[in-house]
């Protein structure tokens, strides 16, 4: 798989680039939460964390002229349990795109995707390029692959109109309507995610993969907002068998904008109790130089890989899962 990614990319003339995994200033994500280490000098010793994502230094990357750039390697994520779809030390793949938006992003991933596809079906790895089989799916790649946006996904499979979604009093009142636990320390975000993973998650990509588009710009705080809707930022996330595999934006390039949102992000975290650290300042004074037109994105490369290889679970994919290293038995 790895090899067929990078066969794609040379094809492409995108760069591979290289990043730190240890790094001092991490993103602030209020949903992640990191591995911390420690940096040890003889005159002082430094925090630091294992990145959650390459994002901010390849963002430098281009800010420098890279040109487009992808990287694939290791990230880490703590206290989300080890499960059928998520090992703490995981492969990811992200790469940028300049002078693209989001849509156009959707068909570079749609094409990476059918490129290592027809790699598995030269090797007998897989029997067709137009189809993949995934437990009793049968997934059709073919032509376009759908394109749903988050409101007419609320409609459809939630019964939740775009003027309900989009108000924060009203759909916590929907969710508490429909039995999700509600109370008066719920946000708006926490809300939507009961929904979405309850309701609308299983239903995507289940014939074909589904890009599932414009999200609320509460969830995107690396995303451009969508011009002719100021209550959507753009974003995508790329679906396939109910399984989220991917996640992307057109890139938010005003600095001042960004520095607001991870300022945002920052009191988030110190009024939840969570662990934070300084903004990354060197990000934001890449950021002031002028971070091109782009688009990015970051693709799961273990649950692609359970994916085509028709297996429940990444631990099957994984050489050396972590409820295996850290077992006590």
């Amino acid at each position: 798989m790895m090899k067929a990614i990078r066969e794609y990319f040379v094809e492409q003339q995108v760069l591979e680039a290289d990043v730190p995994q240890l790094v001092a200033r991490p993103d602030l994500e209020p949903t992640i939460e990191l591995f911390a280490t420690e940096l040890i000098q003889p005159d002082k010793t430094y925090q630091g964390f294992l990145i959650p994502s390459p994002e901010f230094h390849l963002k430098q990357l281009l800010v420098a002229g890279s040109g487009d750039i992808y990287w694939l390697g290791h990230c880490f994520r703590n206290q989300e349990p080890t499960s059928s779809r998520h090992n703490p030390e995981f492969s990811m793949l992200e790469w940028y795109r300049l002078e693209m938006d989001y849509f156009d992003l959707m068909k570079d991933c749609q094409n990476l995707i059918k490129f290592v596809v027809e790699k598995f079906s030269q090797q007998k790895l897989l029997g067709s390029t137009d189809f993949f089989e995934y437990g009793s799916l049968k997934i059709d790649l073919k032509g376009d692959w759908e394109r749903l946006s988050v409101a007419e996904a609320f409609i459809k499979f939630a019964d939740i109109e775009s003027e309900v979604l989009f108000d924060e009093q009203k759909l916590l009142n929907a969710a508490e309507n429909k039995g999700y636990t509600i109370n008066q320390t719920t946000t708006y975000d926490e809300a939507f995610y009961q929904i979405l993973l309850q309701e609308i998650e299983p239903h995507l990509g289940k014939n074909q993969p589904t890009f599932l588009f414009d999200y609320p710009v509460s969830q995107a705080a690396l995303a451009k907002i969508k011009t002719s809707d100021k209550r959507v930022a753009e974003r995508f996330e790329l679906y396939i068998g109910g399984i989220e595999l991917a996640n992307a934006f057109s890139e938010l390039t005003n600095w001042q904008e960004q520095q607001s949102r991870l300022d945002a992000q920052q009191q988030y975290r110190c009024d939840h109790h969570q662990s934070s650290w300084p903004i990354d300042d060197q990000f934001i004074a890449a950021l002031k130089q002028g971070l091109p037109a782009c688009a990015g994105i970051s693709l799961g490369i273990d649950r692609l890989l359970m994916l085509l290889s028709n297996r429940e679970s990444i631990t099957e994919v994984l050489q050396f899962p972590a409820n295996r290293l850290f077992s006590t038995s």
